[in-house]
Parts: C-alpha cells; structure tokens; sequence
C-alpha cells in the first residue's frame, strides 16, 4: 500500500523505568513493545515516574529509545502535590494520554493496570 503509515499503538504501563521495569508484568509488556516495534509497528508507551524513585530514569528512557524505537512518554509527578498519589497519578497520565491520542491517533491503545482507578477512565476514552 503506497503512503500508508503503519499500525500505531499507545501502552500505558505503570513503572517503565529502572529498576521497576524488571518486574515481571511491567518487563512482559515492555518486551511485547519491543517485539511489536521490530514487527514495524509505531510503538508509544506511556508511564509515570517520581524522580526520588528513579535517579537515572532519563538516562535510561534515552537508551531504551535510540535501541528500541520505542517512542517513551514518561511523566515526572514528583512536582504533583495537589491530589493523593494515586489519583494525582491516575488524573496526570489520563490527561497526558488525551494529549496524545489527539496528537498521534493511535489505531491501539492498551492499558496495562491493575488499578481500578484507571478502568473507568479506560472505558470513557477508548
């Protein structure tokens, strides 16, 4: 198909960041990421990090990037102080993925959560 562009996919995944993202759930979907993305799908993941839990979270996201291709969307809440940790997260990441889905117009996006603050908003944006 001539200037057909390939197969875009958002994954919101929690904790995508050393050392977090050697956890078994969050490694799993990072590795699906990577598999899609040698496959040539346009691959986006979206996280959320507080900086105190990561030192080097940036540094990391640049390697994984220029090996991967994966495109990172990593939000830093450690300036978030207005909302409990959960829903702060829960609203910062809803937003951001908004932002983006308008931006990018994912045919895919995957949510990759267990919690339940995430399943209603799921539902309402797709």
């Amino acid at each position: 198909m001539t200037g057909s562009r390939s197969l875009r996919v958002l994954m919101r995944i929690p904790g995508v960041w050393p050392p977090l993202v050697e956890t078994s759930g969050t490694k799993t979907m990072l590795e699906h990421a990577r598999r899609l993305r040698q496959k040539g799908v346009e691959v986006h993941v979206l996280t959320a990090t507080e900086t105190w839990t990561s030192k080097n979270w940036r540094e990391w996201a640049r390697k994984e990037e220029a090996s991967s291709g994966i495109h990172l969307h990593i939000i830093d809440l450690s300036r978030q102080k207005w909302l409990p940790p959960d829903l702060g997260r829960a609203i910062c990441l809803q937003l951001a993925a908004l932002r983006l889905r308008c931006r990018y117009r994912f045919d895919i996006i995957h949510d990759f959560s267990s919690s339940v603050m995430f399943m209603p908003l799921t539902a309402l944006t797709g």
